[in-house]
């Protein structure tokens, strides 16, 4: 009777236990931990993020005037020029030859002009012969020792040197024009000949070429584009275009910061020397155009070449438009969720 009991005792006490551990909520075994971060003190920034093309602040396209071969080919890429350095030669055979052409012209026309003043000297020497005659006559008349005939044939001969006179001063003046357009041939093809030297007009680096010796140069509207010469690799610029929205909050002064993609984990800094008025809409977006200075001391940065035959740098701008004195910075993750 008693074991009956104590049986029934301990049942009852394992139905217990089974309840509490399934109706008993489980203990968590997580351990929470707490990250903490020092409250510093900075300053804030608002950035406006955009793109531009950096170039050489002053670049000069070299071209020429004439058409023909290039014969020389002085320079190439990167190399340094100064002002006036022939970079290129022009073969200059056939302005050679207009030269000469023009030069006999020019001892022709001179030659002319000397003929021209001999006949001036003769018209006038006849002149004052026939002057001398018709005197003669006029005075052998008034004695009634000539005929009218003869003295009207004097006075005739006389009025038509006066007109050979004339003439010859008004062919003096055509030989004196035409003496000084052959010296403005002259000059013409010595200038020409001095165009076949293509000369650098700036001094700087060599960017771009576009020629090579033994090609055909053809000028026959425009100056075609020999080379290109940028006059300072050191100090830069960055054209950006702004979208309206943010243009408002860019001014002249302000301090730059962007990358290359040569140099991803290298930030360079410039300011900010104009902000340009004029507008450029394209697909209903309207952006200005933003110029960006900066010094390449180390020559890291290099201008943009043609983008169909070369490559660029792309540089992202960061403006700081705003500052707040030394506001209280808490950590991201303090805030969010």
């Amino acid at each position: 009777m008693k074991f009956g009991s104590f049986a029934k005792a301990m049942v009852v006490v394992l139905l217990v236990a089974v309840a509490a551990w399934w109706f008993l909520p489980e203990q968590s075994t997580i351990q929470i931990k707490y990250h903490t971060q020092e409250i510093t003190t900075g300053k804030i920034e608002s950035t406006v993020n955009s793109s531009g093309s950096i170039s050489p602040v002053v670049t000069v396209d070299v071209g020429s005037e004439l058409s023909g071969l290039i014969s020389q080919l002085n320079v190439d890429f990167n190399d340094i020029v100064t002002s006036g350095q022939v970079i290129a030669r022009i073969d200059d055979r056939t302005v050679q030859s207009k030269l000469r052409q023009s030069e006999a012209d020019l001892a022709s026309s001179r030659a002319y002009l000397v003929q021209l003043q001999a006949g001036l000297s003769r018209a006038q020497t006849e002149a004052k012969l026939a002057e001398r005659e018709y005197q003669r006559n006029r005075e052998l008349r008034d004695k009634k020792l000539v005929s009218d005939s003869v003295l009207d044939i004097s006075e005739t001969s006389y009025q038509l040197a006066k007109v050979s006179i004339e003439t010859a001063k008004a062919a003096i003046l055509v030989g004196e024009a035409r003496v000084k357009q052959s010296m403005s041939s002259l000059e013409q093809a010595k200038l020409d000949l001095d165009r076949t030297f293509i000369r650098s007009p700036v001094d700087g680096v060599v960017i771009d070429r576009q020629v090579d010796k033994g090609q055909a140069v053809s000028a026959s509207l425009s100056a075609p584009t020999l080379f290109s010469i940028a006059q300072d690799l050191v100090m830069m610029q960055i054209e950006t275009d702004v979208d309206e929205a943010d243009i408002g909050r860019i001014k002249q002064g302000q301090g730059v910061k962007f990358t290359v993609d040569a140099y991803p984990e290298r930030k360079f800094t410039g300011t900010v020397t104009q902000v340009r008025k004029s507008a450029t809409v394209t697909s209903n977006v309207v952006t200005y155009k933003v110029i960006i200075g900066l010094e390449n001391k180390e020559l890291l940065l290099l201008p943009e070449y043609d983008s169909q035959r070369g490559y660029c740098f792309r540089a992202t701008r960061q403006r700081a438009a705003r500052e707040q004195l030394r506001p209280t910075l808490y950590p991201r993750r303090s805030i969010s969720q």
